[in-house]
């Protein structure tokens, strides 16, 4: 069997290729495998900005509760005093601000926070 037909890509068998040929070929598949590959690209790292302070701030809280279907994408709470701030990132899904966890939600009494 020819060069050609091994790199034309035409069938053969592997006891007909040299040891040689074998690894040339395996070179070839793999740089095609790497060019048409879709390469994903890095995440950041993510790095701290610096030092943290505190700072007391001043939030409203709405005294009568929404329902969880009715957020949009506004922060609220699971209780009155806001200890907890979650944002509604889908349909049954929530993350909480304070903690960064995101939490299953099949339905809730919540109240809105503003700001």
């Amino acid at each position: 069997m020819s060069d050609t037909a091994v790199a034309n890509g035409s069938k053969a068998a592997t006891s007909e290729l040299t040891p040689e040929q074998y690894k040339e070929m395996c070179k070839l598949v793999r740089q095609h495998q790497l060019a048409n590959s879709k390469r994903r690209k890095n995440k950041p790292v993510l790095k701290p900005r610096g030092k943290v302070i505190t700072k007391q701030i001043v939030i409203a809280i709405e005294e009568s509760s929404a329902d969880f279907d009715d957020i949009e994408d506004e922060p609220f709470s699971l209780d009155m005093n806001a200890s907890q701030i979650y944002v509604k990132t889908g349909k049954e899904r929530m993350k909480c601000v304070n903690t960064g966890k995101s939490v299953p939600v099949g339905g809730a009494a919540v109240y809105r926070v503003f700001l």
